[in-house]
């Protein structure tokens, strides 16, 4: 959160950061996704882990039914 509200980040990917609960992100993470200086991700974690499943198999991707 520091660093995105620095300008520091320019793609954001998280799984679940649970600020949702509450309607919003942190605050220098929110103005980057309003300014569109930053790409903002979220992923479940089915597909969090998918996807460090494909890089320890060093596969481009993980074929899942999970989305």
């Amino acid at each position: 959160e520091v660093l995105a509200g620095a300008g520091a980040v320019k793609i954001w990917e998280s799984c679940w950061v649970g600020h949702e609960l509450y309607g919003k992100l942190g605050e220098g993470v929110a103005r980057g996704q309003c300014e569109k200086s930053m790409i903002v991700e979220d992923y479940s974690h089915g597909q969090a882990v998918a996807r460090l499943l494909a890089g320890a198999y060093g596969l481009p991707f993980f074929p899942t039914a999970l989305s």
